[in-house]
């Protein structure tokens, strides 16, 4: 046997041949490394008597790699420390090593180094040796704070690859003292960071890198340039990964949107990703408010565009600690494509009552300039790092820029790729120096393979005029463009890149800042001292006289709009109905008189000569109402789903001082009515107005419609919202619906489509732009069977020809939204049942043909959940369940029935663990309340499923208490998770550990100071509770009724405490409702679907009183009750 095939046998046994490993990657013991050293001396004198060994530049190179690592000190890295320790009379020529180096390398599945200059023979050597020991233990201070400044830059960088890991080390070169300064020194850094920023997420938070990443990720070390036998090697990884660990955190924790470009074969997209934490302080979700404003609200909604994305939750850790769990309202979060990065991306934080704007890094819509990217190898595609000119370290860059700039290749190569056609833009590769010209020939530069990244992003900056409605700012003067770092943050003022604008429009020529200004639409750029172009802005441009007065019309007088400085502007008006009289720098606008909904805005355009003109959007100036979608009047035959509320806003306008304005949505059904039912509505009264105007979004509204539509299980169901003065004269009218499209089957064809009439409510692009995938119900999480769009027609989607029998939901999206309501699409067969409905009874009940024999199944299948947390079809249960992110549970059969299997609903709440947010949501879109189940429902649910999870720990080897413990940390994270819904559900969990781990001590339990003190402390905090009741609402207050609560609460025998008694009539049921609402809880009485409506109505009109009086009245009955 050979030395090496010995060698390579010893250290990475059972192979005998190299792997490809990096020559440090085999640690060489000192035993072989003696070994190696004579065979090596022998080897080179025997070449001199022309008496070579095949195997001599295998040798070499293993050899002069792990002399390398363990001689060398100082200084630059020289052959002389290789063949010092071989005692030679004569060092051979350096051809002949160059060929060892090459022979050898090869052996070992090696790559040589090379630059411009040449091949790098003695730096691929080096760097194959690992870092020197000797050089670590003398330089560690220089060493540690070095690698320490680069993994920081290389983070900050987008952690891409190698190569510019090394690129960054060689840029922080001068941190390190002259004698350090060498490639090798550099090369190996960019290998040690590039490994430990790829070994990170092995790591996650353990206390011990090392171990957790030995556990986690075998064979970890082969790549990394470190022996970890040496105390002070293993002492720098600590640090780094450590260093590694924090700066992913502060990554994860920061706001932003990533750009990206991607390729699926031939087709190019762009995108914008928002990347926001699973876990954030409360700290930073406050410091991200644009208004200033403390994060406290137990609960935020994160809009985009005035649409919900995402639940922010409050959560308190062990450490006390307040945290916001994240959970996405859509699969894959928030994700931008094509056009819509374009488009303002704003992202406003709702606490349900207000909104309040949101920094995020990145937030910028792309403009007009080249968009540059750069390969991210971990995610298969190109990040996005700036707009216009750029210089990067990268070797190459992609550029996406209009199909109308022309290319100058002349210092570099370009190569057109693709085209995204969505956005009418070419793709390029680019390396070397690439210009990019407009057709007004301004220039645009791309230089790859700088010596560092030169590239920066832009904001408008500067004065506004303060018209309210403005879908744009309109600038007083000239704003600054604004240069940021690659983190967002402004760069100081340098004349390094100066500021230039011109008109939009036939003029071409640009000014500087300094300039004489004109008024319109005007570009704003950056350019350097190359005269290249580096990024700019649209804005709009105004007088800073401009002032706007109006004067509100009501009845038969006309509103009037007063325009004054306008310094010489030609105004024109969007509408024929307006009177225009101008004088001057003035204008006036004259609105006649209208009877009827309030008409929509109207634009008045503001030209200046030079330049494109300005718009400014103005309400009609006349008392009434109207909503308004994206600016245009909503008629009240146009249904709006019920997700695209927040984009709908509500302007009222009145001259006069003191009205009082009220939002009325009640629900409209065709299902027959019973005895029990009763008008189903809420009443609102809105905010005052404000200089005789208020504008805002219905947002606000959106649970409380929801609830209405939750009471019903037809899913044609709308909810008609009225606008009514105090006195009820009716202004304006909203029609919302679950879905505002369908698709209609043509079986005939096996294909769906759109009907005809609602196609114009897509655009122009509405039929490329929606797409049609099915799944089967008994399998809801299989990956989705997508339908082919049909030759003839775009708005036909055709099915496949071989289906399984049973039902399946042909579903319709508009880009990420589920626009559609969800098709049924059963499949018959004579044969028999799938393997699948024998091994899952619900599978089964969920594809029985036959109705009554379906409902029976379910019923029977879910019974049996309720009573085995262990059932196999539990999964499938959380499957369906899981759909309501975004379908309404009332298109599901399954989950209609599950609302009347109470303790199976309520064991899957403690089952759901990640998805216990979508568990707790059924109760907002269907006719039950949490709050109104049965309190031995919750004892009961709750020991079946912390038994079977000690069950499950018996065959875990654990000590008994270690077991429970884990047992207890569940029920904890549990009582964590729905105290952040109500505080009062503490109570229901003080009373349940009680109950399932009584060896647990409560500590300043409710229960038990109630059980010491009796009703009189309660009484007392329900009088104060009900003080602050009635200083909420004025003395015209419209208090919410029910007859059909009042009458329950008669028949029942309950808790009437003496602080709410006697009641006035017009608020009794109010004031009752909670105390009832609890007694039925803990007593078990059941209540019918219309009586849950009831009490959510009572909630809604006060919940700070309703959840006040509600845990009071629950602690008291749990306490009392046995």
């Amino acid at each position: 046997m050979s030395w090496l095939t010995r060698f390579l046998f010893a250290h990475i046994r059972p192979a005998t041949q190299p792997d490809g490993r990096p020559l440090y990657g085999y640690k060489t013991a000192d035993r072989f490394y003696a070994e190696l050293r004579d065979l090596v001396r022998q080897s080179i004198r025997d070449h001199a008597h022309n008496q070579s060994s095949p195997e001599l530049p295998a040798l070499f190179c293993l050899f002069a790699a792990e002399t390398f690592r363990r001689e060398h000190i100082d200084g630059a890295w020289t052959w002389q420390t290789i063949f010092n320790p071989l005692d030679l009379e004569q060092i051979p020529a350096h051809s002949i090593i160059a060929e060892w180096v090459e022979y050898g390398l090869a052996y070992w599945r090696r790559s040589l180094s090379t630059n411009r200059r040449g091949k790098l023979y003695l730096v691929t050597l080096a760097c194959e040796g690992g870092l020197p020991l000797r050089l670590l233990a003398r330089e560690n201070t220089h060493l540690t704070n070095y690698f320490r400044t680069v993994l920081d830059q290389y983070f900050r960088a987008g952690q891409v690859n190698t190569d510019a890991a090394v690129s960054i080390a060689q840029q922080h070169a001068h941190r390190l003292p002259k004698s350090l300064q060498q490639p090798p020194v550099l090369q190996l850094t960019g290998q040690l960071i590039a490994h430990i920023s790829a070994l990170q997420p092995h790591v996650g938070q353990a206390a011990d890198p090392i171990a957790a990443l030995n556990e986690n990720c075998p064979n970890w070390e082969r790549q990394l340039p470190l022996r970890l036998d040496d105390n002070n090697a293993a002492a720098l990884l600590r640090l780094l990964v450590t260093r590694s660990n924090e700066l992913a955190a502060e990554r994860e924790a920061r706001l932003y949107w990533q750009g990206q470009l991607l390729c699926n074969g031939t087709h190019w997209q762009i995108a914008k990703q928002l990347h926001l934490p699973e876990l954030m302080s409360a700290a930073q979700l406050s410091n991200w408010r644009a208004d200033g404003g403390t994060a406290t609200a137990p609960r935020y909604r994160l809009l985009l565009q005035n649409a919900p994305v995402a639940w922010l939750t409050r959560i308190e850790t062990a450490a006390g600690e307040a945290q916001y769990r994240r959970e996405w309202l859509r699969a894959g979060g928030v994700r931008l494509t094509d056009a819509a990065v374009t488009t303002p991306h704003a992202l406003l934080l709702h606490d349900g009552t207000t909104a309040a704007p949101l920094r995020v890094q990145d937030a910028e819509a792309w403009g007009d300039a080249p968009w540059v990217f750069v390969e991210h190898a971990a995610s298969q595609s190109w990040r996005w790092v700036t707009e216009g000119s750029a210089q990067l370290r990268a070797e190459q860059a992609w550029v996406v820029a209009p199909a109308t700039f022309t290319v100058d290749a002349s210092a570099g190569s370009c190569a057109a790729v693709g085209e995204c056609a969505a956005v009418q833009r070419s793709v390029y590769q680019i390396s070397g120096t690439v210009d990019l010209v407009t057709p007004q020939h301004e220039r645009y530069r791309l230089r790859c393979r700088a010596a560092q990244d030169v590239i920066a992003t832009f904001d408008v900056s500067g004065a506004t005029v303060p018209l309210s409605g403005q879908p744009r700012p309109l600038y007083a003067g000239v704003p600054r463009l604004r240069v940021n770092d690659a983190d967002g943050q402004p760069l100081p003022e340098t004349d390094q890149w100066r500021q230039q604008w011109r008109a939009v429009g036939r003029d071409q020529n640009w000014r500087e800042l300094h300039d004489a200004v004109t008024y319109g639409q005007l570009w704003v750029r950056r350019v350097d001292a190359e005269h290249c172009e580096r990024g700019r802005r649209q804005v709009a441009v105004v007088p800073r006289s401009l002032q706007l007065t109006t004067t509100i019309g009501a009845g038969q007088r006309a509103g009037v709009i007063h325009l004054s400085g306008l310094l010489g502007a030609d105004v024109t008006c969007s509408s024929a109905a307006v009177k225009l009289q101008c004088t001057g720098d003035e204008a006036h606008l004259f609105c006649p008189a209208v009877t009827g909904q309030l008409p929509p805005p109207f634009t008045v355009q503001l030209t200046w000569a030079g330049a494109d003109p300005v718009e400014l959007t103005l309400p009609y100036p006349q008392r009434g109402a109207c909503f308004l979608w994206h600016g245009n009047a909503v008629s009240d035959q146009t249904p709006i789903a019920l997700e695209r509320l927040g984009a709908v806003q509500l302007l009222i306008q009145d001259a006069a001082v003191g009205g009082s304005y009220w939002l009325v949505g009640e629900l409209v059904a065709d299902e027959r009515q019973t005895d029990d039912d009763c008008v189903k509505r809420f009443t609102e009264r809105m905010p005052p107005l404000h200089d005789g105007q208020l504008v805002l979004a219905l947002w606000s509204w959106q649970p409380r419609i929801a609830a209405l539509l939750a009471t019903t299980g037809e899913l044609d169901a709308h909810v008609t919202v009225t606008v009514e003065t105090g006195r009820g004269e009716r202004l304006a009218r909203l029609l919302v619906t679950r879905f505002d499209c369908h698709l209609q089957p043509d079986r005939s064809s096996n294909q769906v489509f759109v009907p005809v009439e609602q196609r114009g409510r897509f655009g122009d692009d509405g039929a490329t732009r929606l797409d049609c995938q099915m799944i089967p119900l008994w399998a809801p999480a299989r990956e989705p069977i997508p339908l082919t769009r049909a030759a003839e027609n775009d708005w036909h989607w055709t099915l496949p020809a071989q289906l399984e029998a049973g039902p399946w939901w042909i579903l319709g999206v508009d880009g990420d939204w589920a626009r559609f309501r969800p098709l049924l699409w059963t499949v018959f067969s004579d044969a028999p049942s799938d393997d699948v409905d024998h091994a899952s009874a619900l599978a089964a009940a969920i594809r029985a043909a036959n109705r009554e024999q379906r409902t029976a199944q379910l019923q029977s299948a879910l019974a049996t959940l309720g009573s085995n947390p262990n059932h196999p079809d539990w999964q499938l249960l959380l499957d369906a369940i899981r759909l309501t992110r975004d379908y309404p549970p009332q298109t599901l059969e399954v989950l209609q029935q599950l609302i009347s299997q109470p303790r199976t609903l309520a064991l899957a709440l403690f089952k759901a663990d990640d998805d216990f947010e979508i568990v707790w949501e059924l109760a907002q879109q269907m006719p039950f309340s949490w709050a109104l189940l049965n309190s031995a429902v919750w004892q009961d649910s709750a020991t079946a499923h912390f038994n079977a999870l000690r069950e499950a720990l018996a065959h875990v080897d654990l000590e008994a208490d270690a077991q429970e413990t884990l047992v207890f940390d569940s029920f904890q994270t549990f009582r964590a998770r729905i105290t952040q819904h109500r505080r009062y559900w503490a109570h229901l969990c003080d009373w349940l550990q009680e109950r399932l781990f009584p060896q647990q001590p409560l500590k300043g339990s409710a229960l038990q100071v109630i059980r010491g003190l009796g009703d009189g402390w309660l009484e007392e905090h329900l009088a104060a509770e009900l003080l602050a009741l009635q200083a909420r609402h004025a003395a015209d207050e419209r208090w919410a009724e029910s007859a059909a609560l009042m009458s329950a609460m008669r028949t029942i025998d309950w808790w009437r405490p003496t602080a709410i008694k006697p009641a006035p009539h017009y608020s009794a049921v109010v004031r009752y409702a909670p105390l009832f609402a609890a007694h039925c809880s803990v007593n078990g009485i059941v209540t019918n679907e219309s009586l849950v409506y009831q009490f959510r109505m009572m909630r809604d009109f006060d919940c700070d009183w309703f959840d006040a009086a509600y845990a009071i009245a629950l602690s008291r009955g749990l306490a009392l009750h046995s």
